[in-house]
């Protein structure tokens, strides 16, 4: 189950294309007047938070991807007598 789940988060796509073509989105639509300042902003900080929860869960899903392969090579890292 672990593995599976681990396999899930280190397969998600880097959403930081997405983000850029939001927050350029957000940016052309302040420009064109469609939105305000503090709408803009508002959105901008949703996207930026989103991003970084995203990188966020890149980086435990890798951490993990480590931890769990040490778990399962760590008896053969052990000399053979201790074992």
């Amino acid at each position: 189950m672990r593995r599976e789940v681990i396999g899930q988060l280190t397969q998600t796509a880097d959403s930081s294309e997405e983000a850029r073509a939001a927050r350029a989105a957000i940016e052309a639509a302040l420009n064109a007047g469609a939105i305000g300042p503090a709408e803009a902003t508002l959105l901008q900080a949703r996207v930026l938070d989103a991003w970084g929860m995203a990188a966020e869960a890149r980086a435990d899903a890798a951490e993990m991807t480590v931890k769990l392969a040490l778990v399962e090579s760590g008896p053969s890292l052990l000399p053979a007598d201790a074992q």
